[in-house]
């Protein structure tokens, strides 16, 4: 329910943009411990990156399935990626790539990003999507709040 909201919210956004937005939900009722407005905010917060910082025609997806020891949840585009020398330091509160200076933002969204999946307990990764950027969420088995 949480990623249909989000998807329903942002695809709108993308269409204008000349790009697609798709959610894949291998794992339909999975459901994470935590709060289900921090959760909805980190998965925003990462989707509108990939919208506001890839060009015309870049496909955003997401994926949730079952990990061997929980839930992972994928947000995966095939625009410029971020540098593999920069992505822990995107995740630093008001850091931003030297590029992404002329767009509006205060480099706050990737923190809380961050900090959000601590707070529930998971972890947050970037990997190179060949082209593009793959970030990671695995949660901890189980919970009482549906993605």
């Amino acid at each position: 329910p949480m990623l249909e909201r989000i998807e329903n919210a942002y695809g709108a956004v993308a269409e204008e943009n000349g790009q697609e937005l798709t959610f894949t939900i291998n794992e339909p009722g999975a459901t994470v411990r935590g709060d289900q407005q921090l959760l909805t905010q980190m998965v925003a917060n990462i989707v509108e990156n990939a919208l506001r910082h890839c060009p015309v025609g870049t496909r955003v997806e997401a994926s949730l399935s079952r990990a061997d020891d929980g839930v992972l949840l994928q947000i995966s585009d095939n625009g410029p990626g971020i540098p593999a020398p920069e992505r822990d330091k995107v995740f630093r509160r008001f850091y931003r790539l030297e590029k992404s200076r002329t767009t509006p933002g205060n480099g706050l969204g990737l923190s809380m990003v961050k900090a959000i999946a601590e707070l529930h307990e998971a972890a947050v990764t970037m990997d190179d999507n060949n082209p593009g950027l793959r970030v990671s969420i695995r949660f901890p088995n189980g919970g009482d709040t549906s993605l």
